[in-house]
């Protein structure tokens, strides 16, 4: 078997880290939008490109999905359970974003 790049555990902990600050600023932006006002903002120009966002988080988000299930067996049980954990809230938080922004352009015409 073809032995893993180091890089490779690197740039998914990049991206897991990138979900992590993405999904903080994107919730706490709609649903306490004064509690901080400059996140608010972010999340703002964030929304703006809602398409590229989407499908820059789906290709992370399937990313950790294909991780855990081609190395499943080279995880200890509770770093599994970790990955498994987090991988499940990403996808979840993807799916209501997607469906948050499906129902904004529905009704509204834009998402917001």
């Amino acid at each position: 078997m073809k032995k893993r790049e180091p890089t490779s555990g690197l740039m998914l902990w990049i991206a897991v880290i990138l979900l992590a600050v993405y999904n903080l600023v994107y919730w706490v932006g709609k649903f306490s939008p004064k509690f901080i006002p400059a996140v608010t903002e972010v999340r703002t120009s964030l929304v703006e490109h809602w398409g590229l966002m989407m499908f820059l988080e789906l290709l992370a988000v399937i990313s950790l999905f294909v991780d855990i299930v081609v190395r499943w067996d080279e995880f200890q049980k509770r770093e599994r359970n970790l990955r498994l954990l987090m991988t499940g809230f990403f996808v979840c938080a993807f799916m209501a974003r997607f469906g948050f922004g499906v129902m904004d352009m529905y009704m509204i015409g834009d998402v917001q």
